[in-house]
């Protein structure tokens, strides 16, 4: 019983140790292709001072207009 135990873990380990050497056969020759990426294109935007520092442009703030009160929002029975 425990060499019938022993044989067919040593054919699993055997076919295991096989299994995986094919594997890395396989991938040992996908990792032979050689991958590039496209050339890179500078841009106009990329270089202009004013896309990354736009705070050093002059510009007027931006002024909100002033808010009123109407009778409706003072109004008690509008409210109740």
């Amino acid at each position: 019983m425990k060499t019938r135990l022993k044989s067919i873990s040593f054919l699993l380990v055997l076919a295991f140790v096989a299994l995986t050497g094919v594997n890395a056969k396989v991938a040992s020759e996908l990792s032979l292709t050689v991958e590039s990426d496209p050339e890179l294109e500078i841009e106009r935007w990329m270089v202009q001072d004013d896309y990354w520092m736009p705070n050093s442009v002059e510009v007027t703030p931006e002024v909100d207009e002033v808010l009123e009160l109407e009778q409706w929002m003072i109004d008690d029975c509008y409210w109740k």
